[in-house]
């Protein structure tokens, strides 16, 4: 029996990118450590986050979600899991009040990003993501770390919120992927980028790959996968 620390995940935003995942973390203990029983795993706990209908007034909103997302992490903080990770970079916007909410540690899929773009000594990205990741300025770390952030124009978010919309109903269109790939390559021309921020979990299943001709896509999903992997005790 393995002592590898107990993972709790807040999910649910959306479903198809928490099963994803799932998975990954999953595929790491198998491909990375010879996982084949039950005993050779981790405990993995989802807790699944959902929402009400945005039909009350922003800050009101915003609020439910906040203590939605907190009361999810001490949901699992009861059930005994070492530390929380969210698969859903938009639900960042909170990440302060939900360490605050528990007394165990609270991953954050922007700050392992982060670490991972500085890396790699990137000066400049694309960030591709929701309206509401680029409007809160969920990034912002990276400006203080010296990397510069390009995002979309009005034309290319409508297309990103196209293929993350598609991906939430259980649609991956091809066109959608080719639409990422096209706004990628037109900022690698006009604006120079060194990579791109694939910064929405649906995004991953949208686009597939680790690079478009080259250019480096750091899969947000991905890197959270191999922090996870990390922290309950996997060996890389």
């Amino acid at each position: 029996m393995h002592n590898y620390k107990k993972i709790g995940i807040i999910g649910g935003m959306g479903p198809d990118s928490t099963g994803d995942f799932f998975l990954r973390i999953i595929s790491l203990f198998q491909n990375r450590l010879g996982a084949n029983f039950t005993s050779d795993f981790p405990a993995i706990t989802v807790e699944s986050i959902t929402f009400p209908h945005k039909d009350e007034a922003k800050s009101q909103y915003e609020d439910t979600k906040m203590r939605a997302m907190c009361k999810g992490c001490q949901n699992l903080e009861m059930v005994g899991v070492d530390f929380i990770v969210i698969p859903c970079n938009s639900a960042h916007n909170y990440i302060n009040e939900m360490r605050e909410s528990v007394n165990i540690d609270v991953l954050s899929i922007i700050e392992e990003t982060a670490k991972n773009i500085v890396s790699k000594a990137l000066s400049k990205v694309l960030l591709l993501a929701t309206e509401y990741t680029i409007k809160n300025n969920l990034y912002s770390p990276l400006k203080d770390m010296g990397v510069y952030v390009v995002i979309p124009n009005v034309k290319q978010q409508n297309l990103v919120m196209e293929a993350i919309k598609n991906v939430f109903a259980g649609r991956r269109l091809p066109e959608d992927g080719e639409n990422l790939s096209d706004i990628i390559l037109t900022h690698e021309r006009q604006n120079r980028i060194e990579g791109a921020i694939l910064g929405c979990t649906e995004l991953p299943l949208a686009l597939e790959g680790d690079s478009v001709d080259d250019i480096l896509l750091f899969d947000t999903l991905k890197i959270l996968a191999e922090s996870t992997f990390k922290r309950s005790g996997g060996i890389v």
